[in-house]
């Protein structure tokens, strides 16, 4: 595995879901070796001035190399060709000292910039996760786009986590594709002991505070939705530079006491926030897919959601509401129809077909049918 985001402990969210998903795969029996090279500029702000290796290596064999330590930015054409030759020498040395392997899956354009180059030296064939949001709303530098569009145009298979995802990119990908969602642990998010919890009317929200998850217009759908419902809150999980900027939104509206943001929270805990909550509110402007709509729908909580891209490919009519995005008054009245129709969203069943169509078996045999077809084309 070359994933091109990873965690670390100058960004230790940076990548988590990359790091679950390796984890998972393991727990499924897949032989997979990770190696990432955290080289930012900030470790030199910290006062480290060298790389430091880690190896790590688990009850069935699997390596954990990562090397982290200062460097250039990658926001200018000679910072991101040095990143990408530091880069590629640490795989080098990797590969120099372990068995080659049969093949490299990339995850995001950055790792697929990587194992492009890898590929050109050692023939190893490669196959690319693709996440990025930024492809679909043009944030992606265009420094960073034209080595990607290459590296991605030499890749043996692509995989969308959406299909709103490969819409935009498809005229520029000539790859073979397939489209495999993110997958999350389904052990983890589980339904709750107790089907409908207590008042008030709980809503739920997960992740950075940051402005492509469009908080301030949560906040203000919800302001108008507790006009109606006053026995009602809003939990937003996450942390992010926003913060100060959501409190003062809530202060506006006089809703300390509904709207509540405890910040970060560990792993193992969010399922008990979900569990609490009556259902699920997803506001973001645009997503490459939407892992926390399915941690939702795992723990059977019924969802409305501006359709910012995948969320038709997640949410059916089953299991939530779909809003056009920017419509807040939709988005009220949806939440309205749902508090008032409840007991129609089954937990069960919206866990069900979740899982059908997003669980890990579903993913292994896509990712397994995957991998054979590039192993027996290309070596």
């Amino acid at each position: 595995m070359l994933p091109g985001w990873y965690p670390s402990s100058i960004e230790p969210l940076n990548g988590a879901f990359i790091r679950e998903q390796v984890t998972l795969l393991r727990r499924e029996k897949m032989r997979m070796d990770l190696v990432y090279a955290d080289l930012n500029i900030a470790y030199l702000v910290k006062g480290q001035f060298t790389s430091r290796q880690y190896l790590k290596v688990d009850d069935r064999g699997n390596l954990d190399v990562l090397v982290r330590g200062p460097f250039w930015p990658k926001n200018n054409s000679w910072g991101f060709a040095r990143w990408i030759e530091r880069f590629v020498d640490f795989v080098d040395h990797y590969l120099i000292h372990n068995t080659t392997p049969d093949l490299i899956h990339a995850h995001t354009y950055l790792g697929a910039i990587i194992a492009h180059q890898i590929k050109f030296k050692y023939q190893i064939p490669f196959v690319t996760t693709l996440h990025y949001s930024g492809w679909m709303d043009g944030s992606i530098r265009t420094l960073h786009q034209n080595l990607a569009i290459k590296a991605l145009n030499n890749c043996n298979h692509i995989l969308p986590v959406s299909r709103a995802l490969f819409d935009h990119v498809k005229d520029i990908c000539t790859s073979d594709h397939l489209v495999i969602p993110n997958f999350i642990d389904q052990d983890l998010f589980t339904l709750p002991e107790s089907p409908i919890p207590p008042a008030p009317f709980t809503l739920l929200s997960v992740g950075d505070l940051i402005e492509r998850k469009n908080w301030i217009t949560l906040i203000d759908i919800f302001a108008g939705f507790a006009q109606e419902i006053p026995e009602s809150r809003l939990v937003i999980i996450g942390e992010g530079p926003l913060r100060n900027k959501l409190e003062a939104r809530i202060d506006h509206y006089g809703l300390k006491d509904q709207i509540h943001l405890p910040g970060m929270v560990h792993k193992s805990r969010i399922p008990s926030f979900y569990h609490q909550s009556h259902a699920y509110v997803h506001s973001s402007k645009i997503e490459s897919f939407g892992i926390t709509l399915l941690e939702a729908l795992y723990c059977g909580l019924p969802v409305v959601a501006f359709d910012n891209g995948p969320t038709p490919e997640i949410v059916t009519k089953e299991s939530g509401m779909i809003v056009p995005p920017g419509d807040n008054a939709s988005f009220v009245n949806a939440l309205i129809h749902l508090h008032e129709n409840l007991t129609v969203y089954h937990p069960a069943r919206i866990r069900r077909s979740a899982i059908d169509n997003f669980g890990m078996s579903s993913v292994i045999r896509k990712l397994n049918h995957v991998y054979q077809q590039v192993l027996g084309t290309s070596i």
